[in-house]
């Protein structure tokens, strides 16, 4: 409750963003206890009363009753994975999708599409982990033939699933890695440590990065706000590349509060020693196994699957094993469709993850057949490097609007007003990669 006043008075949020942050913050405080009861041996039946305890609270501070949804797909997950262990978790995945569809409809119907605090969320991130957790078990019976840990309690997988540092933000994790987390084990390899190691040099990192967005979203956000974009004026009183510009800008901006609250996430993780994976080679301890972003890597790549390979990293990492794993054609578009699912309805998402399904497809064919004539000399590679950093970065952020926008109406407007320019650069790779293989096809005759 103290978190909530000072957010609603002294910052100023709005309720929904005030839930939030309060939420978080306490998750934050929790973390370090849960920390510290690991580090001094508590009995594991405490550790996870802990984690339960604080986790339903928040839930309940956050959603009310809303909580009972929570509870009952955790309780299918665990009903499910005991009575049909072993079996192909292909009607897992269908039936928890089809339960977190329901609230994306409801929301749809009755909700604005702007930014409002829903149980979906939670219930987004509930799905990934027991479905990943599903398909890992799956793996290890069927391909690995190494399940030799019991199958989890009640009381552990509960845990697992209402677990306060992973209720907002993520990461996706399975339950034999947070089962290692919670009893206090460290595996440098398949080395077991005996001791736990230290994360606070992580926190500080994962700190600096909250607190840079959070100057960002409070400061900078104000000058160049998104909602302009769906204003009459934005069309009718600027030019085509004024628009695209502004678009490009504020997108930029935009994304400093998934920067914030995946970096606020991996900090509350971090805190309570989860996430750890392994030493460098200069001997320090790595704590990047559940990162949900890598801030440089993502701004400075140079073509949109690199630069997706660094974004909602846990996210990928499920879709991967539940999608890209088990299709045998068309992988991409259909991780993309799923991905799409998984977020809603909203028309919105299927323009961003349709489009970034073909150019991905695209980009690759380019890198291919392309990328080697600029590989001649020093100089055409930097500009090649340059240019496609430039291309990167403005058409990630163009085609976040219609992530941000999410209505039909807004989207298919801005769309048409920039005479369908996504489309028109689709067609220029086409003809670039089916140019240089014409002129390579002439030369080998």
């Amino acid at each position: 409750m103290l978190f909530y006043f000072f957010f609603i008075h002294f910052i100023k949020l709005d309720k929904d963003l005030a839930l939030w942050c309060s939420a978080q913050f306490t998750a934050l405080l929790a973390s370090i206890v849960l920390f510290c009861m690991i580090r001094s041996g508590f009995p594991l039946c405490l550790r996870y009363v802990f984690s339960i305890v604080i986790g339903v609270s928040i839930i309940i501070f956050t959603f009310q009753w809303e909580i009972l949804f929570v509870i009952v797909l955790s309780s299918f997950g665990f009903a499910y994975t005991t009575i049909f262990k072993g079996s192909h978790p292909g009607w897992f995945l269908v039936l928890c999708m089809g339960y977190l569809s329901c609230f994306h409809v409801y929301q749809m119907i009755f909700d604005d599409p702007k930014y409002k605090l829903d149980i979906s969320s939670l219930l987004m991130i509930l799905v990934m982990k027991i479905t990943y957790s599903y398909y890992c078990l799956f793996e290890d019976i069927h391909v690995k033939k190494s399940s030799s840990r019991p199958f989890p309690s009640f009381f552990a997988y509960m845990s697992f699933c209402l677990n306060f540092h992973s209720l907002f933000t993520g990461p996706c994790f399975s339950y034999t890695y947070y089962e290692d987390f919670i009893q206090g084990h460290y595996y440098n390899g398949k080395e077991r440590l005996a001791y736990q190691p230290q994360p606070w040099l992580a926190c500080c990192h994962r700190s600096v990065f909250v607190f840079v967005s959070t100057l960002v979203i409070l400061f900078v956000s104000p000058f160049v706000p998104y909602k302009r974009i769906i204003e009459d004026e934005f069309y009718s009183e600027h030019s085509f590349l004024w628009q695209i510009f502004y678009i490009i800008i504020s997108m930029q901006v935009v994304r400093h509060k998934y920067y914030f609250a995946w970096t606020l996430g991996e900090l509350i993780n971090n805190a309570a020693g989860f996430g750890f994976n392994g030493f460098d080679e200069n001997g320090h301890a790595k704590w990047d196994a559940l990162r949900n972003i890598e801030v440089v890597n993502f701004e400075m790549s140079q073509n949109v699957p690199q630069a997706i390979r660094n974004w909602n990293i846990t996210a990928n990492t499920w879709l991967h094993k539940v999608c890209y794993e088990q299709v045998r054609t068309h992988k991409i578009m259909k991780t993309m469709m799923l991905s799409a699912f998984w977020h809603g309805f909203y028309p919105g998402y299927y323009f961003i993850f349709i489009n970034s399904a073909v150019i991905i497809q695209l980009t690759k064919q380019f890198r291919k057949h392309v990328r080697p004539i600029f590989l001649q000399s020093s100089y055409l590679k930097f500009c090649y490097d340059v240019v496609s950093w430039v291309f990167k970065t403005s058409i990630m952020n163009y085609m976040a609007a219609y992530f941000i926008l999410l209505s039909f109406d807004i989207c298919w407007r801005m769309i048409v007003s920039h005479y369908f320019i996504i489309f028109l650069l689709f067609e220029f790779f086409l003809f670039a990669v089916f140019a240089v293989l014409d002129a390579r096809s002439k030369k080998s005759k």
